[in-house]
């Protein structure tokens, strides 16, 4: 959230994915600049694109018609429906929604892929696995939210042991770790003493 930048379509430098940035109308822009700029009606030499010739109003309504014609013009059509889904519901969304910043970050690479001939800057990508990240651990929070406060998660044990290490000429070294158990002490796996928690 506390991401300054600017996107290119409007260098208007912010904290680009707070609500006070992205306002419903910048919001509604990002969703039609498409339209405008990446698929425009008429091209810039003046002559009609093909899908006004073909009879479809705009870029859009060709590719909902044709959502099937490539991954890209599909994925478009997800980004919309997702876009417009959190528009109609734009005054309840919290600060850090985590749908509304995906979802404008895919227009954010979009823009930036358009504009540097599809050589987008680092910062969308670790953004987009910051989010990956985050959806992962609220899932995580939700599910042990829901749970019974009693039952068992999983049985935590420190082991400590000593071996004779070949790699410090056979000095004796001490070890230890923990083993992981589910409610049936049944082995589940092993954690790191030095892991962070």
């Amino acid at each position: 959230m506390e991401l300054e930048y600017h996107v290119k379509d409007n260098f208007e430098k912010g904290k680009i994915f707070s609500i006070s940035y992205l306002t419903k109308e910048r919001f509604d822009e990002l969703r039609n600049w498409e339209l405008k700029v990446g698929h425009p009606n008429q091209y810039s030499f003046g002559g009609q694109a093909t899908w006004v010739k073909n009879g479809y109003k705009d870029y859009y309504e060709f590719a909902f018609d044709n959502r099937d014609l490539s991954a890209w013009v599909s994925e478009l059509c997800d980004q919309i429906e997702q876009t417009d889904e959190l528009l109609s519901n734009y005054e309840n969304l919290e600060e850090g929604n985590l749908n509304l910043i995906q979802n404008a970050l895919w227009f954010y690479n979009r823009i930036d892929e358009y504009w540097s001939n599809g050589n987008p800057n680092q910062i969308w990508t670790n953004v987009s696995n910051e989010i990956e990240q985050l959806k992962s651990l609220k899932s995580n929070i939700d599910s042990l939210s829901s749970m019974n406060s009693e039952q068992v998660i999983y049985f935590k044990a420190l082991n400590t042991y000593k071996i004779n290490n070949p790699f410090l000429n056979g000095a004796e070294q001490e070890l230890k770790n923990y083993f992981l158990f589910d409610s049936d002490l049944k082995l589940i796996g092993r954690e790191d003493l030095n892991r962070k928690q």
